[in-house]
């Protein structure tokens, strides 16, 4: 081999290790822990199968890049991968703007695993979240029922009457609400809202209500019940009060 092909190959080679050299240093190897903070989907949050979920998350590395991270949805009662998202960034902070629909055949515990990986493919940081996605397909009507005053009583006009109404959903209730109204001339004689309830498949509305009409007058009981779904019952009720 004569001396200029040696010279070629030597700078060859130099230049090959100037380029690898230049390559490895635009990659950070300094992998610190890195902060994992999700903004959404919130713990324990309720979805109905037709809702948007958007997966919200920040990474961030205080000693060098973010590098490999993976976002993982899992339906506990199938053990499905319902969502996978796998991601890499060369910069040290990283917000996820990501989303999804899922349907589902039954109500589902959704366990979302995010977790990031250091240049040697080792987890670097990880954590776990659990949310809910509802079946909404055959949506049903709450179960109601009004305890007192019963159907067809008669209510006297200047007596203080109880007023008990039961409802239930095996999904859960949002929020529940009613008025007492005089039919007549559409006054309001009571109207009470029960906002934000906790998931709960029962409650019981228990209360009193005063009537005094000066002529015959129709009151009526409306109710209205919003499941954790987001779909309303509706019921209402009539009684004829004497002066």
């Amino acid at each position: 081999m004569n001396i200029n092909k040696i010279l070629y190959y030597s700078f060859f080679i130099s230049l090959c290790s100037i380029v690898f050299a230049c390559d490895k240093h635009d990659h950070n190897d300094n992998h610190g822990a890195v902060n994992i903070t999700k903004i959404a989907p919130s713990d324990n949050q309720v979805f109905a199968e037709t809702d948007t979920i958007w997966l919200r998350i920040n990474l961030k590395n205080s000693d060098g890049d973010v590098h490999n991270y993976k976002i993982e949805v899992k339906n506990t009662r199938t053990n499905a991968i319902v969502y996978n998202y796998q991601g890499h960034s060369h910069n040290s902070e990283v917000t996820t703007a990501l989303w999804f629909i899922q349907s589902v055949d039954s109500t589902s515990l959704m366990e979302l695993n995010i977790a990031t990986y250091d240049h040697d493919g080792k987890i670097g940081s990880q954590t776990k979240h659990n949310f809910t996605i509802q079946n909404t397909t055959n949506a049903t009507d709450a179960n109601v029922s009004l305890v007192s005053p019963t159907i067809n009583a008669n209510l006297k006009n200047g007596s203080s009457n109880p007023l008990k109404i039961n409802v239930s959903h095996p999904l859960g209730l949002k929020n529940i609400g009613y008025t007492i109204k005089n039919e007549t001339n559409k006054q309001i004689l009571q109207e009470k809202i029960y906002s934000n309830i906790p998931n709960l498949k029962s409650f019981s509305i228990d209360s009193l209500f005063n009537i005094n009409v000066t002529d015959h007058t129709d009151i009526s009981i409306n109710l209205n019940a919003t499941d954790s779904t987001n779909h309303v019952t509706v019921r209402s009720w009539s009684f004829h009060i004497n002066p």
